[in-house]
């Protein structure tokens, strides 16, 4: 009798071993999502960073103000398959003045020679699109300046954390004295229980 017992309190404690080292489901689930999440954001705003890196594949000319909003409008048109999302881009994101935009991201004013920038002023939604043209010699303070406020914008995270894909997936560009910020790119599609993969 007492090997009975003894071997039934073994099998007890061998099962709460095994209970509290594994994850729960909804840890396991919870990663999968933030991960599905993340390549997801980092896959839409790619289609930002390859516009920007293919306009300085050559020697940039020309006038920067001119240079910035031709980027700026290759952009938005590499999300147009997107028509929802498209759509938001042309007509709900703020442009910026020099002055606004100097004082929103705290960019010493001295050190722009030209600037195109549009942002969501929308609550919660985070996009925004910043092209800079440093004054010579200064496109290093510039870059020093959006890096200190994305990462103000990744502290800030708890207010929105759905938007934590998204912040963590944003890009700064330097190229020269060009510089760029972005934070582009439609939301992961949302998943449902109805959603079973049928089609109608």
């Amino acid at each position: 009798m007492k090997k009975i017992i003894a071997i039934f309190f073994a099998v007890i404690v061998m099962a709460a071993a095994f209970v509290g080292c594994n994850p729960s489901t909804n840890d396991t689930v919870s990663m999968t999502e933030e991960e599905r999440a993340r390549a997801f954001a980092e896959e839409q705003v790619k289609k930002a960073v390859d516009v920007i890196n293919a306009a300085f594949a050559e020697e940039v000319a020309g006038d920067p103000t001119t240079k910035l909003n031709t980027i700026l409008a290759d952009v938005k048109a590499a999300y147009a398959e997107d028509a929802d999302y498209s759509d938001f881009l042309l007509n709900y994101l703020t442009p910026l003045d020099v002055d606004m935009f100097a004082d929103v991201y705290l960019v010493d004013k001295a050190n722009i020679e030209a600037v195109v920038a549009e942002m969501s002023m929308m609550g919660a939604n985070i996009d925004r699109f910043v092209g800079v043209k440093a004054v010579e010699g200064k496109g290093a303070e510039v870059e020093a300046a959006l890096k200190a406020f994305y990462e103000n914008d990744k502290a800030n995270l708890a207010w929105y954390p759905q938007n934590a894909a998204k912040t963590e997936a944003a890009k700064i560009i330097a190229h020269g004295d060009y510089v760029f910020y972005v934070i582009l790119g439609n939301n992961p599609p949302m998943e449902t229980e109805a959603d079973n993969g049928d089609e109608l």
